[in-house]
Order: C-alpha cells, then sequence, then structure tokens
C-alpha cells in the first residue's frame, strides 16, 4: 500500500507525463488536472485519500481554487505537489 508522500509524487510524475489542464478533470489529449491525477493513483482507497489530502490541506490552500487559478502553471502544480511529498 502506498503511503501519502508515494501518492503525490506518483500523481506529479502523472501530470508531468500526460501534461496539465485546468478546468477540467481531463483534457481531449489527456492532459489531467491536479485532483484527477492524486484520483488515478488512489483509485477507491478512500483513507488513502483522505490521508492524501490532509497532507495537501496542512498547506491551507483548496486545490481546485489553487489549480485554475490563472496564470497557474503545470510547474507550480508538479513543484507543489512534490513540496507536499517531502513535507
Amino acid at each position: 500500500m502506498l503511503d501519502p508522500q508515494e501518492v503525490l509524487n506518483k500523481a506529479a510524475d502523472i501530470i508531468e507525463t500526460k501534461g496539465w489542464i485546468q478546468g477540467k478533470n481531463i483534457g481531449p489529449n489527456g492532459e489531467i488536472c491536479l485532483s484527477q491525477a492524486i484520483n488515478e493513483v488512489v483509485l477507491d482507497d478512500l483513507q488513502l485519500y483522505l490521508d492524501v489530502m490532509n497532507l495537501v490541506n496542512s498547506f491551507h490552500i483548496c486545490t481546485i481554487t489553487w489549480q485554475d487559478q490563472l496564470g497557474r502553471t503545470k510547474e507550480e502544480v508538479v513543484s507543489f505537489l512534490r513540496r507536499c511529498a517531502n513535507k
């Protein structure tokens, strides 16, 4: 079983591989948003999802609002996920 830090690093890997999108879960070319990347890693493990979100929320952001903020970049999203993973 993965721990929350591993989930966040894998989510960052997914975004780096597939690309990143705002305003949608998945883009026309397979790009993926932050929340969907996390969901792809945790699958149906609700407890793991909650543990991951508790870690992310310790940075006092709402992932959906933050990731969709005008001017946000893929690099910022990947960096944020890695920073959370290293907390």
